[in-house]
């Protein structure tokens, strides 16, 4: 019986670790974005409009 506990038991132990591992690793990469983004200064993207992309496309 022991033995039969203990093999229910391991898989569900190291499932459970391996869960909170990579839960962990996933707070850590989004404060650390977070954090990148934070300290980036605010940038603004600018796209051509349609005629100049193909006016340029056309020249190619």
């Amino acid at each position: 019986m022991t033995d039969i506990l203990y093999l229910l038991a391991v898989p569900v132990v190291a499932m459970l670790m391996t869960a909170g591992v990579i839960w962990h690793s996933k707070r850590q990469a989004n404060a650390s974005l977070r954090a990148r983004l934070r300290s980036r200064p605010e940038t603004t993207l600018s796209v051509a409009p349609a005629d100049v992309i193909r006016a340029e496309r056309d020249r190619a």
